[in-house]
């Protein structure tokens, strides 16, 4: 009877230890599922909100060029109205302006859609540094002040290459370089190329003496239709469509928080260390 009664409680203290950690187990898959649950939720409402305010910029922005347009084509086809050459080749002039402005937010949106897409695919490709990148700044040299200075700096060899997509790298020293346009009045504007210390990256950065980016908005700065200035045309795609091409070509973009001149954007992509094509 002895040797029963403690097997008998054995196999109770067995018993419940099992149910123990059977309820803690349970217990614990719940707690997991719920804070799935949680996050789906949340991420539900996120792209709720972002199809809002996407709806919404898309809706300003494109309303606003075309009033202008529409606007403008009334002037020219008023009949009470004298203009004369001059006058008319400012209003075609400024209906021009806002197609372009239409047209950039079309591109913009068209870009998004293809970085997001997992059937979009690089065309890499090596090509010369140097000779790639220094043209691409001076492209721009229409779009600024007298008094802004463009400048291109290097420490490469003009035998360096890079293995990356070629369309994919204008797209974004392009975006760097009309965002440093906008906002910078006088200075210069820099673009520069040089090896990381490890020399494991090509470190491209467009620097300016403009406005720059304040400590509230690096937090939201490659974030979907985030602008720093309302009132400056865009729907605010640029930097966040330039940092997903530059994940697609291995690297990153960022803002360097260091420099406090202006703003400068630093692009990081793999060296290509073979130096002919």
């Amino acid at each position: 009877m002895y040797i029963v009664t403690i097997l008998f409680f054995t196999a109770i203290i067995v018993l419940l230890g099992i149910m123990v950690n059977y309820f803690h187990r349970t217990r614990q898959e719940l707690k997991e599922r719920n804070e799935q649950l949680s996050t789906a939720l949340t991420m539900a409402e996120e792209s709720d909100r972002m199809r809002t305010e996407f709806v919404r910029s898309i809706s300003h922005e494109i309303r606003t060029p075309l009033n202008a347009i529409n606007g403008f084509n009334e002037l020219l086809n008023n009949p009470d109205i004298a203009l004369n050459d001059e006058e008319r080749k400012d209003l075609l002039a400024r209906i021009k302006e806002n197609m372009d402005a239409i047209t950039n937010i079309i591109d913009e949106m068209l870009h998004m859609a293809n970085q997001t897409s997992n059937s979009y695919s690089m065309n890499t490709t090596s090509i010369y540094c140097n000779q790639f990148l220094s043209p691409l700044i001076y492209n721009h040299r229409e779009k600024v002040s007298g008094s802004v200075e463009l400048l291109y700096k290097s420490k490469l060899i003009n035998r360096d290459t890079i293995y990356t997509d070629p369309d994919g790298l204008r797209k974004i020293i392009d975006q760097l370089m009309n965002n440093a346009i906008k906002f910078t009045q006088s200075g210069f504007i820099e673009l520069a190329c040089e090896y990381s210390e490890d020399k494991h990256w090509v470190l491209i950065s467009v620097t300016d003496t403009g406005r720059g980016v304040t400590e509230e908005q690096r937090e939201k700065i490659f974030t979907p239709f985030h602008k720093a200035d309302s009132f400056q045309q865009g729907i605010g795609l640029g930097l966040s469509i330039s940092k997903k091409i530059a994940q697609r070509l291995d690297g990153d973009l960022m803002l360097d928080t260091d420099y406090t001149e202006g703003a400068r954007f630093v692009l990081k992509i793999p060296a290509n260390t073979q130096q002919d094509i």
